[in-house]
């Protein structure tokens, strides 16, 4: 398995003003139940349409009026050559993106030596690493597509970094935490991270977000 290099992996606004110039009750577009808690927490005043669909027929909703604005991944944009349609890349300090988005990850058979040549060749260190230590996090925690828990690794002067958060699926309550390590030990580093925000209650969150 390999890693390619990681795309921006924060979500992204696109609308007719920033997020924090939207007026009162603005109705913003999102599929994710992770974004919605973050919006909500952000500014409670906002409305949540839900939405599904290709990245066109998301942007068309914001044309057609159905919905102010969409938030979506930054790296869809940038893959469809659509970063233009970007009005504002959501800070991380109250946004912490999917565990792995802007990651493209690429898998062979065990016993496929040439694949697997090319694949330690194509492998980009540092996003291995942060997608390392945040599929380690959501693994230890047991959580899935139903459940809110978001996760950015982050490597900065051979520092690791890694920020999470655990939601209820009502986004009443959102805990957040996060450990700094040795690259390294990036595994160890998402399972610590993990075990402290089970301490302050993840796993009866996670089942409450099963549960609904």
């Amino acid at each position: 398995m390999a890693v390619t290099e990681r795309l921006d992996p924060r979500d992204v606004l696109i609308a007719n003003y920033s997020l924090d110039k939207l007026p009162h009750g603005a109705i913003i577009g999102t599929g994710s139940l992770r974004r919605t808690i973050q919006l909500h927490h952000y500014r409670p005043d906002l409305k949540i349409h839900p939405i599904r669909g290709n990245v066109d027929t998301r942007l068309k909703k914001i044309v057609n009026g159905e919905v102010n604005g969409i938030v979506v991944a930054a790296a869809a944009l940038i893959r469809l050559g659509c970063e233009d349609r970007i009005t504002e890349y959501l800070p991380t300090e109250y946004f912490i993106p999917a565990v792995g988005q802007g990651a493209l990850v690429i898998e062979t058979r065990v016993a496929d030596k040439d694949s697997n040549e090319f694949l330690f060749k194509t492998n980009q260190t540092e996003a291995w690493i942060t997608t390392f230590a945040e599929r380690t996090f959501l693994a230890e925690l047991g959580g899935g597509c139903q459940a809110p828990i978001a996760a950015l690794a982050t490597l900065t002067k051979g520092i690791l970094n890694i920020d999470g958060i655990v939601a209820d699926a009502q986004g009443y309550k959102m805990l957040r935490a996060s450990e700094i390590g040795n690259p390294a030990l990036a595994k160890d580093l998402g399972k610590r991270l993990a075990q402290r925000m089970i301490s302050m209650g993840a796993s009866e969150l996670i089942m409450n977000a099963r549960t609904h």
